[in-house]
């Protein structure tokens, strides 16, 4: 099922805004193809598939896609209190990892993986570490 919340691209890469999931029809989704050169509207099933056929024409963008190695960013493990400040490594499985102890990938080669990893608000950004 097509999810509002979750990011996508078509097969080939586009990047697509998914506008509606519950259109009272046979093709319930609707969906904003951005090509850089014109925008497009087309109606999926719940799936992703367009009319007709069985091949799906969008594909939800892996979780850490924009992340880069060495970017700073926020991580804890589910039940854990605090965020913590790391450094991203790469992402396998769908697992974010950190290089470990807030080292970068100038200091160590160590990874860690994390059960939740997000980029830092301007907020965080701002504030010394302590």
């Amino acid at each position: 099922m097509i999810d509002m919340n979750k990011k996508y691209q078509t097969t080939e890469g586009v990047p697509v805004r998914i506008l509606c999931v519950d259109a009272k029809c046979d093709t319930p989704v609707v969906v904003l193809i951005q090509y850089p050169e014109q925008d497009y509207i087309i109606r999926l099933d719940s799936v992703g598939n367009p009319p007709g056929t069985d091949k799906p024409y969008i594909t939800e963008v892996p979780k850490y896609t924009d992340f880069k190695k060495g970017d700073p960013v926020m991580v804890r493990e589910h039940g854990m209190g605090s965020w913590l400040r790391r450094y991203f490594s790469h992402e396998k499985d769908g697992a974010a990892f950190t290089f470990i102890d807030g080292c970068t990938g100038w200091t160590t080669t160590e990874t860690i993986s994390w059960d939740l990893c997000r980029k830092p608000t301007q907020e965080e950004l701002g504030t010394p570490l302590s």
